[in-house]
């Protein structure tokens, strides 16, 4: 038995009106959608049988059109064929695909318009499940992603650590144990981060950064994996960029691993990095300013013409080890950069051009810089978390870096602390406030209560919710800075400097 295309329209018959003598009620009546005819004034002068059952429309005509202004832009010449909604007698919104054809007499003048319904909601539910059912299959083969990464880096977590321990226990060397370690560490919030983008669009938390020692450190891992050489230039007076610098990190990391995928054992990959001052029309699509260039190619021909299409298309990006190298292009576009294919000398290369802060360089923070916060900086610093292991890495943190921890585990907790000082005359150098607490009294509504007694405050909020606006805006909001979680030492250091103005 043959099914059939629910989605197609039955013509109404052409013989339904006729151009000169009016409507044929014996044609027109046989159309099984709703089907009625008006004048030019809008006025229904004839309708069919399942129009009364479904718009309530009087057979003999005198009602009004069901879609006024679409029946009315159709007289004028403009419209044909569209999908609209109604509200039917039965109390049911449906989706119909109305067709409007234009009768006119011998003197070409237009006289009536037949417009003709089909009904598709069962098609548009039909769709809906399938796009559901598209949507499910997406989302396995994500978590399926996941699970595979984060497995990856549980066991170079847990080998590592293993290894410290007999290298310790033998009086060997593990440095390069602790490096894998951290690196595990830093590739976990790389796929958190990777994940926040996922789940909510994904807005990057910017900051002003050098990212020569970023681009080595993402180049080496991501080609741990694979037998090919690399080399990557960046120059000593490269400009900073504005930039997240995780997803910056993973939208190079993506295009990096999809390159060394197509190469043998031996080739090479060189990216490099070169100051850009770009004329108006020196490079059309990114025009004129100050840019950082990041330049990518390799031997071999691994970088043809059709390789920014392949990258960012799905159906190629589900073997790939991460989330998904479609979130690169949205990635650096976010950051209003571009991703450009050109050929030098035969060979296909990759440039991604990111717009330069050559101003506010010498704010600029080096990935893996650790500044001093300030000269004889000190003094109290109190921490609000509701996590203990928090707390702890702050705790520490804050003393290395010569501060004297005061620490908070809710709102209700920061308060009093932040009173007894006052009452004895002392003050915090900075407050690092969660941006949300388990007793409600999260960043925001902390700080406008401490402000109150204590307006020159310097605050910093945190949390793990990047793009929210609190930390995307945090000055909005009374903050001196933003501190995103996981932090590292570094991010902690600049954050500290940011809020107590030495930055």
């Amino acid at each position: 038995m043959r099914e059939e295309d629910s989605t197609k329209r039955p013509d109404l018959p052409e013989k339904a009106i006729s151009c000169t003598g009016g409507p044929k009620s014996c044609f027109f009546d046989s159309y099984p959608g709703p089907a009625y005819i008006i004048d030019r004034d809008l006025n229904i002068i004839h309708a069919n049988r399942k129009a009364g059952d479904v718009f309530g429309i009087h057979e003999g005509g005198g009602s009004a059109s069901p879609f006024p202004e679409a029946d009315s832009l159709a007289l004028a010449g403009s419209g044909n064929e569209v999908s609209e909604e109604k509200l039917c007698v039965d109390g049911m919104e449906r989706l119909f695909l109305v067709s409007r054809s234009l009768c006119r007499d011998e003197n070409a003048c237009t006289t009536y318009l037949l417009v003709s319904c089909h009904d598709i909601t069962g098609s548009r539910s039909l769709l809906e499940e399938r796009i559901m059912s598209d949507r499910l299959q997406s989302l396995g083969l994500l978590a399926g992603g996941i699970a595979h990464d984060f497995n990856n880096i549980l066991t170079g977590v847990v080998g590592n650590v293993q290894l410290l321990r007999m290298q310790i226990e033998a009086g060997e060397d593990y440095g390069r144990s602790l490096d894998g370690i951290e690196w595990a560490g830093r590739s976990a919030m790389s796929l958190t981060q990777q994940l926040l983008t996922f789940s909510r669009g994904g807005a990057p938390l910017r900051r002003i950064t050098r990212i020569g020692e970023l681009l080595r450190h993402t180049t080496r891992f991501a080609l741990s994996e694979y037998m090919v050489k690399h080399k990557v230039v960046v120059p000593d007076d490269l400009w900073a960029v504005k930039v997240d610098k995780c997803q910056i990190s993973h939208a190079i990391n993506c295009l990096l691993v999809n390159v060394a995928r197509k190469l043998n054992e031996g080739a090479s990959i060189t990216l490099f990095c070169q100051n850009a001052e770009l004329d108006e029309g020196e490079v059309p699509e990114v025009g004129a300013g100050r840019h950082v260039r990041i330049c990518l190619l390799s031997d071999c021909g691994a970088i043809g013409p059709d390789f920014l299409a392949s990258v960012f298309d799905p159906q190629s990006s589900a073997e790939y080890k991460n989330i998904g190298i479609m979130t690169s292009c949205s990635i650096i576009m976010k950051h209003d950069g571009h991703v450009l294919y050109d050929e030098e000398g035969g060979n296909g290369r990759l440039s991604i051009y990111l717009p330069a802060f050559l101003e506010e360089s010498e704010h600029a923070v080096e990935v893996g810089e650790v500044k001093p916060v300030a000269e004889g900086a000190g003094g109290k610093v109190l921490v609000m978390d509701n996590n203990p292991m928090i707390r702890r890495v702050a705790e520490i943190i804050l003393q290395k870096l010569g501060f004297e921890p005061v620490l908070a585990s809710d709102g209700a907790e920061a308060m009093e602390l932040h009173r007894v000082a006052l009452e004895k005359s002392e003050s915090f150098t900075s407050m690092i406030l969660d941006l949300t607490a388990e007793d409600g009294d999260g960043a925001v509504s902390l700080l406008g209560s401490i402000k109150e007694k204590d307006p020159d405050v310097k605050a910093i909020v945190t949390s793990g919710y990047c793009d929210n606006d609190v930390m995307e805006n945090c000055k909005d909001y009374g903050f001196a800075s933003s501190l995103a979680k996981p932090f590292t030492i570094e991010t902690f250091s600049h954050a500290l400097r940011q809020a107590i103005g030495r930055d």
